[in-house]
């Protein structure tokens, strides 16, 4: 009738089949807190405009920070490698642990090595991010399919269908954005650029 379902393909899922026009309506409801109004996205572009231009100086920082990080990893493993000369951990979970914080130690050389080379792709990659949410709210309106599962994929980490509703869980980035403090007019409390000067900060580390 002109309907597209998607169905579940687990045999004892009490949820057989929902109609894509209503998970679309219960996706567009999760990212309505997404919504940057006019004001917001004006503050942002003047944001990212200080943000590189000064650049340089925050690169010293973030060096810095970076620093301090290797040096806690590597003290991190050497107490792991401790523990596994003691007795106390088995061979088994010294090569996971000693491998999540090798891959840990990769990424803070390569953030080392982007900011040596003057590379601002993380803020690049955020302000993409900030850009991509404004779509959100207009998933109703997209018309080509795989934009709109890009969407959502790139905003929600867990999507789960129940008897009576769908389950979304955004991303960390995405939540940080919808738990902003908010007024019933939609407008940022104690303004614009207060709630703003928090939120880059705490949003640039899930992109670098």
């Amino acid at each position: 009738k002109g309907n597209s379902y998607y169905r579940c393909h687990t045999r004892e899922c009490e949820t057989k089949t929902i109609r894509e026009d209503r998970l679309e309506n219960e996706l567009a409801k999760a990212f309505v807190p997404l919504r940057l109004n006019d004001e917001e996205m004006s503050y942002i572009r003047e944001w990212f405009a200080w943000a590189r231009a000064h650049k340089h100086e925050r690169a010293k920082d973030e060096r810095e920070a970076c620093g301090l990080q290797l040096a806690q990893l590597r003290e991190r493993l050497t107490r792991l490698t401790d523990a596994y000369l003691d007795g106390s951990i088995e061979k088994a979970l010294l090569d996971e642990r000693r491998g999540t914080l090798l891959l840990e130690e990769v990424g803070v050389k390569q953030r080392m090595q982007d900011l040596e080379a003057g590379n601002d792709a993380a803020l690049s990659r955020l302000e993409n991010y900030l850009e991509l949410i404004q779509a959100a709210s207009n998933l109703h309106k997209m018309t080509l399919l795989y934009e709109k599962r890009t969407l959502v994929k790139k905003l929600t980490s867990n999507l789960a269908l129940g008897p009576e509703n769908a389950v979304i869980t955004l991303t960390n980035a995405a939540q940080v954005l919808a738990n902003r403090t908010l007024v019933l007019s939609g407008s940022p409390n104690r303004g614009v650029r207060r709630t703003w000067d928090t939120l880059p900060p705490r949003l640039a580390p899930v992109f670098e």
